[in-house]
């Protein structure tokens, strides 16, 4: 019984002293970034096209060998519906249903070796001011 357990114990030391994989550059690009209470007419286009297989601090362009990076955007919040694109594709045109709450987008991102990385973003919704206008953030 004392070999078994050694055993098992080596497996698992020997499987520890693997690096997980690079981390890729999750980055979501809204616009707009916030709509009105109320609006079911404008669409938020989202923008994945400036992640990257490694994560850097410096944007560079990727390696032309690189495989190509895989998307996944998931939502929650208000409801929606996707107008263009669909969550596995770099792009995606979304229209909230109600406006009346925030919609929270996730985007998940992996690289050709495994690694990945998620990128929270809200599109947040303004309330009219007192005269009825409805102020929104400029980009």
């Amino acid at each position: 019984m004392g070999r078994r357990l050694t055993f098992l114990a080596l497996g698992f030391c020997v499987s520890c002293g693997q690096p997980p994989p690079p981390a890729p550059s999750a980055v979501i690009n809204a616009s707009p970034e916030a709509l009105c209470y109320g609006d079911t007419n404008t669409q938020v286009v989202l923008d994945a096209s400036g992640s990257a297989p490694r994560l850097t601090l410096v944007p560079a362009p990727p390696d032309p060998g690189e495989a190509p990076l895989q998307y996944q955007w998931s939502f929650s919040g208000d409801g929606y519906m996707v107008d263009d694109g669909d969550p596995a594709t770099s792009t995606v045109t979304v229209n909230l249903l109600t406006a009346t709450r925030p919609l929270h987008v996730t985007l998940r991102v992996q690289n050709g070796e495994g690694g990945v990385t998620e990128a929270l973003k809200s599109i947040a919704i303004t309330l009219p001011d007192p005269t009825g206008h409805c102020p929104l953030p400029t980009q």
